[in-house]
């Protein structure tokens, strides 16, 4: 995974749009964001700060992806349900870590 493959899986998804924000984050909505859009991820383009991408799970799955190894609170955002991916290894689908079924490989 990487940030293409992210790109393009989140645009694949049925009324995604994307925008950029806050100067290096790639943000992708639900909906238009002119319109009251929801975000529900991003990336960074530099590839600075904490983390490759950030993502929404809702309340069913956040426990149960901070028990993956590379995925934390999202700083911020993790009292909406937000989680960080610090490394693209942790979506790797086979990686043998606990919880694959979740990955976008």
């Amino acid at each position: 995974m990487d940030n293409e493959r992210f790109r393009a899986f989140c645009l694949s998804l049925a009324h995604a749009t994307e925008s950029v924000n806050w100067g290096h984050h790639l943000v992708f909505w639900a909906g238009d964001k002119a319109i009251g859009g929801k975000m529900f991820a991003l990336i960074h383009l530099d590839g600075e700060g904490t983390g490759v991408a950030w993502f929404h799970c809702g309340a069913e799955r956040y426990h149960e992806l901070l028990e993956t190894e590379g995925i934390i609170p999202a700083p911020y955002m993790a009292k909406a349900f937000w989680v960080t991916v610090e490394r693209w290894e942790c979506c790797v689908r086979g990686s043998g870590r606990k919880n694959c079924s979740w990955r976008m490989s």
